[in-house]
């Protein structure tokens, strides 16, 4: 009798759980209950049907109506698929006999569109087949990181849809809940205050999310809600805007610029935007990352990088700081300066605003690199008798240049460290495919590192002594933090360079 009570107990606590979250206690359908369609989702007893995936997939179909449908599936009972059409489909086995509509709805998608794998389709659905899977998958709890993934995906694909844009706060928010109860409450609230949102989402629906949604504002201790990223979102426009004008400089690289791609994710914790320009792009047929030499003589690949926090790459790049912004400028085939006229535009808009007067009024030293990037490969060249490589990756590494050179023909690939304030060779490779060389590399790798570690530990031990907070002192870093590599720790990352000893001299007096 004890058992049976204690099962009740738990199962009760369960639904319970599941009756009050972003996802199950905001029902949209009930804005859309007059659409035949919902009507006809409401009869299936949580069932998807052939009819209604086939819906959800017709790109003519309104995107509310798509989520009223899911929505007032997902609240229903979710029985099993008996279809007979879907057998094939839908096959189950022993350890799960029962499929799931977001598994259902996956699989569908993947057959009738012939995708090889189950993550084809974050890169060829698009938006609105992306966020119905995500709203599917994301009322199980098993599959609901898996759903923030297609969700998110789903809404870099359109950055306008007001409803793609809610119904991915309210999948993360459905996460957020069990850890930050404002953050569930900001997650959404952001969507409202975004004046470039579509509202493709009816009065009804918008309000029925928000009378569940508003019930954490309590948790907040944020009265005065805006757009954090307003000032973010106008630094890029006005940045993009200018390097478009650089087409009269570089006409036969930047003939289409004004084409050029942007890809936007913004929400409350995420800031990205991506610009992407090709022009002159070989064909070619060799599965590898773009080099140089598959542009044309006058063919560019310009990537342009926006981003607040770490960098979410893996390889190290050059990271310009601009105010709470980071960005990163690839260029592939720049034979005429573009890099720099791009870093130009965007310290003149940084000295426009008055970052840098700032961050000097705050007491904090505006660190300058007085070696450029073309500097240090002339340097390296100038030492390798005038010839480096075909091909030269350099990048800014804690304050030194780091030069890796490789060429066409038999020359072994080189590697050189410049010192970025005074242009000395730091550290001079001349093959490092040889075994001794490459150990050394990597020796001198690792103690760079475990140096740059040591600058950020006396900087926080200097911060206990001084009765100073640590996340002060990190929150200093940030505002002067330059071209830096990642370095991360066991359990946590921080970005380290150089500037660890401008912090700690400013302390030290």
């Amino acid at each position: 009798m004890k058992i049976l009570i204690i099962l009740i107990a738990v199962l009760s606590f369960n639904h319970s759980v599941l009756a009050d979250s972003p996802l199950t206690s905001t029902e949209i359908s009930r804005a859309y209950l007059n659409v035949p369609i919902v009507i006809k989702a409401s009869k299936t007893k949580g069932e998807l049907t052939v009819a209604l995936m086939k819906y959800l997939m017709d790109k003519k179909n309104p995107i509310a109506y798509k989520i009223a449908v899911i929505n007032e599936l997902s609240l229903n009972a979710i029985g099993n698929f008996t279809d007979d059409d879907n057998t094939n489909l839908l096959e189950s086995s022993d350890d799960n006999p029962k499929k799931l509509n977001g598994v259902i709805f996956h699989n569908y998608i993947s057959k009738v569109n012939h995708y090889q794998t189950s993550s084809t389709p974050l890169r060829k659905a698009d938006s609105e087949v992306l966020i119905c899977l995500a709203y599917l998958k994301a009322f199980d709890s098993d599959y609901l990181s898996e759903a923030i993934m297609f969700a998110k995906r789903a809404r870099i694909k359109n950055p306008t849809s007001y409803t793609i844009h809610i119904i991915c706060a309210l999948i993360e928010a459905q996460q957020a809940v069990e850890k930050d109860l404002c953050l569930t409450y900001q997650l959404t609230n952001y969507v409202r205050i975004n004046k470039d949102l579509n509202k493709d989402m009816n009065q009804k629906g918008i309000k029925i999310v928000f009378e569940y949604m508003d019930l954490y504002k309590k948790d907040c201790t944020i009265t005065n809600v805006q757009d954090i990223h307003a000032d973010s979102k106008k630094a890029v426009n006005t940045i993009i805007k200018q390097i478009s004008t650089l087409s009269s400089k570089h006409p036969k690289q930047l003939v289409h610029i004004k084409d050029a791609d942007i890809e936007k994710d913004i929400s409350h914790q995420t800031f990205s935007i991506s610009f992407f320009y090709q022009k002159g792009k070989k064909k070619r047929h060799l599965h590898r990352n773009l080099r140089d030499d598959d542009f044309e003589e006058n063919g560019i690949g310009l990537n342009i990088f926006f981003y607040k926090g770490e960098w979410p790459g893996s390889k190290d790049v050059n990271i310009i700081p601009f105010g709470d912004l980071n960005i990163v400028i690839y260029i592939l085939n720049d034979k005429n300066g573009l890099y720099q006229d791009i870093e130009k535009i965007i310290i003149a808009e940084r000295e426009k605003l008055k970052i840098v007067k700032n961050e000097q009024d705050n007491g904090i030293r505006n660190h300058q690199k007085t070696i450029s990037r073309d500097k240090a490969i002339q340097i390296a060249k100038k030492d390798a008798n005038g010839f480096l490589g075909t091909w030269i990756d350099c990048s800014l590494k804690n304050g030194n240049w780091h030069i890796n050179a490789h060429s066409k023909s038999a020359n072994p690939p080189k590697y050189y460290v410049i010192n970025s304030e005074n242009g000395e060779i730091l550290l001079r490779l001349n093959n490092t495919d040889h075994p001794n060389q490459k150990e050394k590399l990597s020796i001198y790798l690792k103690n760079t590192q475990e140096s740059v570690m040591e600058d950020y530990k006396r900087a926080i031990e200097l911060a206990e002594a001084l009765m100073i907070k640590k996340e002060f002192v990190l929150g200093e870093y940030n505002l002067v933090k330059l071209q830096n590599q990642f370095l991360y720790g066991k359990n946590e990352g921080r970005t380290a360079s150089s500037v660890w000893k401008i912090i700690y001299k400013k302390y030290s007096g």
